[in-house]
């Protein structure tokens, strides 16, 4: 697809102008292409591409991009009190919006993050188009999110979601619409992942329900991303002071939609136009498990602290993963227990903050990092992920191995970029990577696209136009590490580099700043990474190394500067040394500390 095709098109001359605005690429939602125009490149596929005209998305610019990002954060911290003070009063409670925050604030992050971008396409387009019609999804057709994951994959996945909402903001902004009927699945269809029946709830293997844990602990860890193994090792040298939750009770049973509540959340006063549709929408699209069945969830906590409270919870996605598990750490930490953040990929201390990271971060009492400090909350400890990763000897006639990524061509995210549209010029930076490439080194290269392309229509198109193999993911990706000789990364910030570089494998990474924001105390350890070249801005120098290096990669490896560059670089990002003894010390101190004597005295107890 070209640039040309992500334009105005006809209507950049004002002497013709659009009737339609489509929101989606769905069929049935896009008319004549002479009086529709696309909303964004996320309606571009294969077969309109050449026919119709796209509006420009405006926040393609860094500044218009974090412009976007305040505003988010702005009409966040405005919403969540008013919600909190709400929540208290429809549910006869006094809990606070720290309570509250750690409730809801999984989905309202990711949900303020989504309708501000829409919000901020929808403006541009009025101000170009102000009597443009919208087509529209029927209001009968409208579905809810489960929780929050259920938001967040279907917002990511699903044209039939984001049609849902842009339909909705594009209500509330006043554009004229015409509804049309979806022929499919409701737009915030579960998966049937999400569809089936929770686990029976387990600590560490040992067959104990959540609420009975075993005997003396007093730290929980869940959802850490930690092997097995390790967990039960943490356990036994703790004397099982510290246990995971393997599974937790998810309780999200069908029941009745409050209307009238929904309706009074619609209604909270707000200034800004922004807030007021965030809180409008709010009433259709809050998830069930935050409002109807709050009541049940707290019960069940309650119940289960009455029995035993941990003094900590260590988790990474807890909160996100599992709506019971939130009120569950929400209503121990009122309480008392200290809550402990834990980084889970990736990106978190190399690159800007994401909406997760920042969420996490601000929830968590501490937060445990893969090796880099950044303010009082943050515990640099060897990283969880990575523990217990194998070493692989090294190999002189493997592979190339080329690792991409991908992501939805739709935002969720107002944080490091690139997300939605930006990828289209990612896509660029692997074809130009790909058409530099020496003949011969071509041929050692085995390209391995990320498993889910999003649907986009230019992704990864190389394939197509430069004889490089492509993946055709028979392997698991640890066989393809294992077999290759040199891995290349083209995405810095990514938990695939940091494992590479964990089991020892040679690796160059590359990725241009315009495209990925680096913060700036990591520049640094990206800059001696440069000097050595593991670390390339531009594609076009990575092609011109590989065709050096190929022959004998291990010597170019061993080189004491680049292993100490490297090194240097793992001890601040992917640390691992000294796992078990650290972790150990870690939960053990942990444990000690219990902040329920400094806590009113109706809040310190178990009940």
């Amino acid at each position: 697809m070209s640039d040309q095709a992500i334009s105005r098109g006809r209507f950049a001359d004002s002497t013709e102008r659009p009737l339609w605005l489509a929101l989606t690429s769905l069929r049935g939602f896009q008319d004549d292409p002479g009086t529709t125009l696309l909303a964004g490149p996320w309606c571009v596929t294969k077969e309109n591409a050449s026919r119709f005209s796209v509006h420009p998305y405006p926040l393609n610019g860094k500044a218009e991009w974090l412009k976007a990002c305040e505003v988010a954060e702005t009409t966040y911290q405005d919403v969540l009190p008013k919600i909190s003070t709400w929540c208290d009063s429809h549910h006869e409670e006094n809990l606070g919006q720290d309570y509250w925050e750690q409730v809801l604030g999984w989905f309202l992050r990711y949900f303020v993050d989504t309708v501000v971008e829409r919000y901020s396409v929808l403006s541009s387009i009025e101000v170009e188009w102000p009597d443009i019609k919208v087509i529209g999804l029927n209001s009968a057709q409208f579905s809810r999110p489960a929780n929050a994951r259920n938001f967040l994959d279907s917002i990511r996945s699903s044209d039939e979601a984001n049609l849902q909402l842009s339909t909705q903001i594009a209500g509330l902004m006043g554009f004229a619409m015409e509804s049309r009927s979806l022929a499919g699945l409701a737009p915030f269809a579960q998966s049937s992942d999400e569809e089936s029946p929770p686990k029976e709830p387990r600590a560490f293997g040992l067959g104990r329900q959540i609420w009975t844990p075993p005997l003396g602990s007093d730290v929980y860890l869940y959802k850490t991303l930690m092997r097995r193994r390790t967990l039960a090792m943490l356990a036994v040298m703790t004397g099982f002071k510290a246990s995971d939750i393997a599974e937790f009770p998810q309780n999200e049973l069908s029941c009745p939609i409050d209307e009238l509540a929904r309706s009074a959340l619609a209604k909270l006063p707000a200034e800004r136009e922004l807030d007021r549709i965030v809180l409008a929408l709010l009433a259709h699209n809050m998830p069930t498990c935050l409002l109807e069945q709050w009541r049940d969830m707290a019960i069940s906590s309650r119940t289960w602290i009455s029995k035993k409270r941990p003094v900590a919870i260590v988790t990474g996605l807890g909160g996100f993963w599992s709506p019971q598990f939130a009120v569950w750490s929400a209503e121990c930490k009122r309480r008392g227990t200290q809550l402990i953040g834990l980084q889970h990929g990736g990106t978190y201390g190399e690159r800007d903050l994401s909406t997760s990271e920042r969420h996490e971060r601000q929830l968590a009492d501490r937060y445990i990092t893969w090796g880099w400090r950044e303010g009082d909350k943050t515990v640099a400890l060897p990283a969880a992920r990575l523990a217990g990763l194998p070493k692989f000897d090294s190999v002189s006639k493997g592979p190339i191995l080329w690792v991409g990524t991908s992501d939805s061509r739709y935002v969720y995210q107002l944080g490091p970029r690139p997300v939605g549209s930006q990828f289209r010029d990612y896509f660029k930076s692997q074809t130009r990577f790909a058409e530099e490439l020496n003949p011969e080194v071509a041929k050692d290269i085995l390209f391995r696209p990320y498993p889910s392309n999003f649907d986009w229509p230019d992704q990864p198109g190389i394939n197509l136009k430069v004889p490089v193999r492509v993946d055709d993911f028979s392997k698991e990706f640890w066989e393809r590490l294992r077999e290759c000789r040199l891995v290349v990364v083209d995405h810095p910030g990514s938990t695939t580099f940091l494992e590479t570089l964990t089991i020892g494998r040679p690796a160059i990474c590359f990725g241009s700043s315009e495209h990925f924001d680096i913060r700036d105390p990591a520049k640094p350890y990206y800059e001696a990474l440069a000097n050595v070249g593991v670390y390339h801005e531009s594609p076009e120098t990575v092609a011109a190394l590989l065709g050096e290096i190929r022959h004998d990669v291990r010597a170019w490896w061993a080189d004491t500067r680049r292993q100490e560059a490297v090194a240097d670089f793992r001890r601040n990002f992917a640390s691992t040394e000294g796992f078990f003894w650290q972790w150990r010390r870690f939960l053990l101190n942990a444990r000690k500390i219990d902040r329920a004597a400094s806590l009113p005295a109706k809040y310190s107890g178990n009940n």
